[in-house]
């Protein structure tokens, strides 16, 4: 597979970040604990694998932590360098990396993050990881395609796609294919929503009948941005899919295939930025006017 980032930059920068403003006190100890040697084999296994969970904790490890937290905090300053940050994440799940990294970096009582969710168990979960966090949190339990019925102007610096053009996809699919996906547990319907799109993809249907209700999220996500900001796109391969079965090389190539999806769109351009690998990393700008 295509590395995730540079081995040798990260294990640098464990050396001289302040890694305090990443992690909680015991996970950097964790971090600090690793001898030169340890640390630079766990990064490049890390950058170098899909992202595997531990069997016994089901966590996915302290690299993963610091490392995308440590991601999401300099992609999010990039397209917006001062708090406070109104922020829009699609479809998280239960995944609270970017609340968290959102309210250490953008600490003011007027930063705002805001997402949308439709998995009623997945909801409850991330209301209870992100409860008591140093920001005003939203949940709108709607699709991200509704998202204009609640929020009607231009209003966000910022919107985050951490891992979830996948899930967008997936939804998509499955409700053409009649998958209940409002009152059933994602990880129970994941397995048929994995095969469906494997075989989309396999069948060469997958541009005919996921493009263009993706792009119209994305034009949607344009619509409440506010000019000059930015839709922020990461992906990378989780063990735990491929296992599932989903086809090898649409996951390693999922955001290179949207990304020309995206090419067709007015109202933005894409960002290259250094650091960002476009493999796994996709910044559109919004047109500022």
């Amino acid at each position: 597979m295509v590395l995730l980032d540079d081995a040798d930059i990260w294990a640098a920068r464990a050396r001289t970040d302040k890694i305090s403003e990443i992690l909680s006190e015991s996970d950097e100890r964790l971090l600090r604990s690793l001898s030169d040697e340890q640390l630079k084999r766990d990064i490049e296994k890390f950058f170098g694998s899909p992202v595997e969970q531990d069997p016994v904790t089901h966590d996915y490890g302290v690299i993963y932590l610091w490392y995308f937290a440590s991601k999401w905090r300099d992609a999010l300053k990039a397209a917006k360098q001062d708090a406070p940050i109104r922020l829009f994440e699609v479809a998280p799940g239960a995944n609270d990396i970017i609340p968290k990294t959102a309210a250490r970096f953008y600490t003011r009582p007027e930063t705002v993050y805001i997402t949308s969710n439709v998995d009623k168990k997945l909801t409850a979960s991330f209301k209870d990881k992100t409860s008591g966090l140093p920001i005003k949190i939203k949940v709108i339990e709607d699709d991200a395609q509704n998202i204009e019925a609640h929020i009607k102007e231009p209003y966000f610096d910022a919107v985050a796609f951490e891992h979830s053009v996948n899930d967008v996809l997936y939804a998509m699919l499955g409700e053409r294919a009649g998958v209940d996906l409002v009152n059933s547990f994602w990880f129970d319907v994941v397995q048929r929503l994995t095969d469906i799109i494997t075989a989309e993809y396999e069948n060469g249907s997958l541009e005919a009948n996921a493009k263009p209700g993706f792009l119209n999220l994305i034009r949607t996500c344009l619509n409440i941005l506010k000019p000059g900001g930015y839709i922020i796109i990461n992906h990378f391969m989780y063990g735990n899919d491929l296992k599932r079965g989903i086809n090898p090389q649409l996951w390693e190539n999922l955001l290179p295939i949207v990304r020309e999806w995206m090419s067709a769109l007015t109202g933005g351009r894409e960002v290259h930025m250094s650091g960002f690998n476009p493999q796994w990393w996709m910044l559109f700008q919004k047109e500022n006017f």
